[in-house]
């Protein structure tokens, strides 16, 4: 530390992901003195009651945040920008000396463009000795890396870490945890950087300890105009917020009722930087209200939360499992049963890094192939087996999701994609064959026709014999069928709406995993009556299934197609 020239820590970027570290060295804080001739304003510092809260009156914020979801906008008025961005604690301390910032006369407003409303960069302050660091871990990944990964999917196209500590090992952990997480540039700063290093543009300012969520960030991110815009949600120990026909009536820690709570999460225009992130909490209140610049955005559903000890972080692990691990589509008797086995699997292989997804997805497949084999053995015994074995394919099939989303792998895997459809349709001809190969032969496939009505009997084999062989042939074509039509269309998303949305109900249908369970109990009471012809209905069934899924999404495809970026 004695040489100036040497780096504080050093970024290891992979080929694929180059990053820029940029290392500024710490030195003392230069605060602009106050010229006694200027017009200031004074702000008392808040009562020692730690309980007390701030009331503000506001007129109604002459600008709104700009949502493209056109999800409904809540505009909420002043709140603690300095919880906001984790620099100081959640609630005010007790002792804190009257804040003051000059009003410069001279400085008239530029004319904004789209320039102005460009995202230019995130920026995270690390407070690396709280008692909920950005380093803490947090369901397989820290709050720092998770909060890098939120600021990605915003959209900020470069990473600013700000931090004073001389710890070179907890600032070399920052660095590498924030690159885990963010894939662009990242840069560490001993201080605040100045609004020339940004440009013309808008900030995010996060705190690193706090939980952040994407989908409720990237919301925070389409903010336009000269306001500086706070995300609350409805968890979280963050200064709560209550408003009146979009006012803010009162800011505190325990305000009752309340419309959220911030979250972490601001955003605000480049040249608010400086007063926001190096002024005292009372004074951005005041002048930001004063001046209408302070709106709010509550995400209803967001995950993101602040929390006010390690407690509390450790408690929210459980809480926000689904939100962060889980996918749509998982099917009824998959929620019920797998959920829960898979769940305590993930959390088991959290912690084994040498464990990957991919290892959890392969074996997960070779239980699939092994049930196929089963199916087709033809064996009333290895029917209810190969059932058994296509339900532990599955939660390990849920295992591996939940893995590769706790640790942030977000990336297309597209060898989950295709052996998902894969083992649908090896399980097809299994199943087909195992009918037609059964003791029972012809006899066992003539009493699952005898169980359909007589028209749909004769509908169903027309000119052609109807065997099970065809039927398990047709299935394999549905399946490949289903996986073209998907790899087109794309995957689900959360925000589709219209005819957009019912594709997706129909692919996350397709998608359960829910036919395992169904074999299973298929395969037992085949076992114990095999003369019903129970597989042979259930065959015909899923036949039918899937020829109707990837026909109705390839309907909602030619009728609604996906732009590619959207993809």
């Amino acid at each position: 530390m004695s040489d100036a020239s040497e780096p504080l820590a050093t970024a290891n970027p992979t080929a694929t992901r180059p990053r820029v570290v940029v290392i500024v060295r710490p030195h003392a804080e230069r605060v602009p003195a106050v010229d006694p001739s200027e017009e200031t304003v004074g702000i008392p510092a808040p009562a020692r009651n730690a309980q007390d809260t701030v009331s503000v009156g506001v007129p109604a914020p002459s600008s709104h945040l700009v949502d493209s979801a056109n999800e409904e906008t809540n505009v909420l008025e002043p709140g603690a920008v300095r919880a906001a961005i984790g620099a100081k604690s959640l609630i005010p301390p007790e002792d804190v000396p009257t804040e003051r910032f000059v009003l410069d006369k001279s400085k008239k407003p530029r004319q904004r463009t789209a320039e102005d409303d460009r995202l230019v960069a995130a920026v995270i302050q690390l407070d690396l000795n709280a008692e909920v660091s950005p380093l803490s871990p947090f369901l397989g990944a820290s709050l720092l890396e998770r909060a890098g990964r939120a600021a990605e999917r915003a959209g900020a196209p470069r990473l600013v870490l700000v931090s004073a500590s001389r710890d070179k090992e907890r600032l070399d952990s920052a660095i590498q945890a924030a690159q885990r997480g963010f894939r662009g540039p990242v840069e560490l700063l001993s201080e605040d950087p100045s609004e020339e290093s940004f440009g013309r543009g808008r900030l995010l300012l996060l705190d690193g300890s706090a939980l952040h969520d994407g989908p409720s960030l990237a919301r925070l991110a389409r903010m336009k105009g000269p306001n500086t815009g706070l995300l609350l949600g409805q968890h979280g120990d963050g200064l709560r917020i209550r408003t009146a026909e979009g006012k803010v009536i009162e800011v505190g820690p325990d305000v009752q009722p309340n419309d959220g709570a911030l979250i972490g999460a601001a955003s605000c225009p480049v040249e608010d930087f400086a007063m926001i992130s190096r002024r005292g909490l009372r004074s951005v209140l005041d002048r930001l209200s004063r001046e209408e610049q302070l709106l709010g955005l509550v995400a209803h559903d967001a995950v993101g939360r602040q929390f006010r000890d390690d407690k509390r972080r450790r408690q929210a692990q459980k809480h926000c499992y689904d939100a962060l691990a889980e996918s749509r589509g998982e099917g009824l008797l998959d929620q019920w049963i797998g959920r829960p086995i898979a769940r305590a699997l993930t959390l088991a292989l959290l912690p084994r890094d040498g464990i990957s997804p991919t290892h959890v997805l392969l074996l997960a497949t070779l239980f699939g192939l092994v049930a196929a084999i089963l199916l087709a053995v033809g064996h009333r015994a290895a029917a209810a087996v190969a059932g058994l074995f296509l339900v532990i394919s599955a939660v390990l099939d849920r295992c591996d999701g939940e893995l590769a989303r706790l640790r942030l792998d977000d990336r297309p895997r597209p060898l989950d994609f295709v052996m998902d459809h894969v083992i649908l349709l090896l399980v097809f001809l299994g199943l087909a064959w195992g009918i037609h190969s059964a003791p029972e032969g012809v006899a066992g496939w003539d009493k699952t026709m005898a169980l359909l009505p007589e028209q749909l009997r004769a509908a169903l084999s027309g000119k052609l014999s109807l065997t099970a062989l065809r039927v398990g042939l047709a299935g394999s074509l549905g399946a490949m069928l289903m996986l073209a039509v998907s790899a087109w269309r794309g995957p689900p998303r959360p925000d589709s709406r219209g005819i957009e949305w019912l594709g997706d109900l129909v692919a996350e249908s397709f998608g359960s995993r829910d036919y395992g369970y169904v074999l299973l109990v298929g395969g037992i009471v085949h076992a114990i009556f095999p003369q019903i012809g129970l597989l042979g209905l259930l065959l015909l069934g899923c036949v039918a299934l899937i020829h109707g899924f990837w026909v109705l999404l390839l309907l909602a495809q030619l009728i609604s197609p996906r732009k590619r970026e959207d993809v």
